[in-house]
């Protein structure tokens, strides 16, 4: 994920614990169609594992939404609220770029779509100071299987 570059920076100082929503990551299971389904499900799963209440919360992209929803549902769950490249809002022109890809990875396979996919999550030069990070991510990405 995003995360894995700062991961271990962060663990230096603070408790970390990583959650992958249904069909991200390796995660798998049933979920909702709401956003709130998502709040919900990171809720239950933070009182599951007994995570205080003056934990802070960082998310990003659509995770950064559910931590939104979270924080006006469940503002009482956590202590500060970290957004870090999410929109407020996801334009209708800004998701068609997303299908043309979506579209060429499903006729063409994953590997067609890596480069335009990697330009989209990270600008331009933190992948030329982070080789690693793209590599790795291109190597996730590549094994990564798409259904209509």
């Amino acid at each position: 994920s995003v995360y894995d570059l700062v991961i271990e920076e962060l663990a230096t100082e603070r408790r970390v614990t990583r959650f992958n929503f249904p069909g991200f990551g390796a995660s798998t299971g049933p979920i909702g169609e709401s956003i709130e389904d998502y709040a919900n499900l990171i809720v239950g799963a933070m009182d599951e594992l007994s995570i205080p209440r003056d934990t802070d919360l960082l998310a990003n992209g659509f995770g950064g939404f559910v931590a939104g929803t979270m924080a006006i549902n469940h503002g009482d769950r956590f202590k500060k609220l970290v957004l870090v490249d999410t929109g407020p809002g996801f334009p209708e022109s800004a998701k068609e770029p997303v299908r043309v890809l979506a579209r060429k990875s499903v006729s063409e396979g994953m590997s067609s779509v890596l480069d335009a996919a990697i330009l989209r999550m990270f600008p331009e030069d933190f992948i030329a100071h982070n080789q690693r990070g793209g590599t790795s991510t291109k190597k996730t990405l590549r094994g990564t299987e798409i259904f209509d």
